[in-house]
C-alpha cells in the first residue's frame, strides 16, 4: 500500500463521515470526498494538491475542528 502526498484521510469517530462531509460543504463552503465501501461511515479524504495557501490551510483546519465538535458535542468529547 502506498500512501498519497495528495490525499489526506481523516477518520472520524461517534458519527457518520456523511454527516461530516454535509456539514463542511453548507455550512463552510469546503468540498471534501466521502470515502466508499467499508470505510463510508468512517472515513473522509481530504484533497490538497494545487496552489493553496498557508491561510486556505488553516481555514481548513479550523472547520474541521469545528464541525468535528458540533457533530460530537452531545458526549462533551471536544478537540483542540
Amino acid at each position: 500500500m502506498h500512501s498519497s502526498n495528495a490525499v489526506t484521510a481523516y477518520y472520524v469517530d461517534g458519527f457518520s463521515a456523511r454527516e461530516l462531509f454535509c456539514l463542511m460543504k453548507q455550512d463552510y463552503d469546503i468540498w471534501i470526498c466521502p470515502n466508499g465501501g467499508e470505510y463510508a461511515d468512517t472515513v473522509i479524504r481530504i484533497g490538497h494538491i494545487g496552489n493553496i495557501t498557508l491561510d486556505e490551510m488553516k481555514y481548513l483546519i479550523e472547520s474541521l475542528k469545528n464541525a468535528t465538535n458540533y457533530l460530537i458535542g452531545k458526549s462533551g468529547d471536544y478537540i483542540d
